[in-house]
């Protein structure tokens, strides 16, 4: 069984919310085994918000915290406050770098699944963890690194990389691990979420409606986040895959990509059959 652990940067897009409720269903029926979920974000009522979540899904592991550092849009809150506010919920808390090193130790391993910036990889990195440096307690415990990061059909830099470029420099550059990378142009086109429209007491429903100003229609979203943790859980099977090779990213936030035997990196560059991809995911939505 799959074990996994997930940094989110809940609050700024709802594609988030898509991949949690996913994991926690398929948590819930014995299908993965969801170590914990990481609020990687100092994003106010980030944190509660994902509580929300975790609650209405009946996912009662720690949850983790990451205090800081901030970046800029952190600052920005698409639904977090509202949501979090309308639906109040307990967890149970821990910082997110112990919880990390914790749970890896336990259970090594266990693949990490990344859905926003790379900071706290970054300042995870910077830790020291019984003189294992962060890097080198993901190279000792950790398996796959899946990462919703990066753009390999343009110039432009990938939002996540764009919002803390140091941090994806030291990432791509410091992490020994295998990582598999869900770029923007393999989400974008990819449609998920409609079952939330008729699930009114959902907190994932409403962080849809809070960030659109209303009811979305159709009810979707492009699934970055929802494909990088599906990807995690089930496999490459279905998707057209980069041979190994390695990620750069440049001062500027953009990402290339060189094919080389000796890579540790490889992206998905295509879904083969986008509408069965949907319906599964969406299959998978509700608790």
């Amino acid at each position: 069984m799959k074990k996994l652990i997930v940094y989110t940067d809940i609050g700024a897009d709802p594609d988030d919310t898509a991949a949690l409720a996913m994991l926690m269903h398929l948590h819930r029926r014995g299908a993965v085994r969801l170590l914990s979920v990481v609020c990687a974000t100092a994003r106010r009522d980030a944190d509660r918000c994902l509580a929300a979540i975790a609650a209405y899904y009946g996912y009662d592991r720690p949850l983790g915290r990451m205090d800081g550092p901030a970046i800029p849009c952190d600052a920005v809150d698409g639904y977090a406050g509202k949501v979090a506010a309308r639906f109040p919920a307990a967890a149970q808390w821990e910082g997110y770098d112990t919880l990390t090193a914790r749970l890896l130790r336990e259970h090594p391993r266990t693949d990490i699944v990344s859905l926003g910036p790379l900071t706290a990889f970054a300042a995870l990195f910077d830790r020291d963890f019984g003189g294992y440096g962060g890097a080198a307690l993901l190279k000792e415990y950790a398996g796959t690194l899946y990462v919703m990061a990066g753009r390999f059909d343009s110039p432009e830099p990938e939002w996540n990389v764009a919002q803390d470029v140091a941090a994806a420099r030291r990432f791509v550059k410091g992490a020994a691990n295998d990582i598999v990378f869900l770029p923007f142009e393999t989400g974008v086109g990819i449609f998920t979420g409609w079952p939330f429209k008729t699930d009114k007491d959902n907190p994932c429903r409403a962080c849809f409606t809070e960030f659109f100003g209303g009811e979305p229609d159709p009810f979707v979203r492009s699934s970055w986040d929802p494909l990088t943790a599906y990807v995690a859980a089930f496999g490459t099977d279905g998707f057209d895959v980069s041979p190994p090779g390695t990620v750069t990213v440049s001062e500027t936030g953009v990402t290339a990509f060189a094919p080389s035997a000796a890579g540790k990196h490889r992206y998905i560059s295509r879904c083969k059959d986008g509408g069965l991809t949907e319906a599964r995911i969406d299959a998978l939505l509700l608790p």
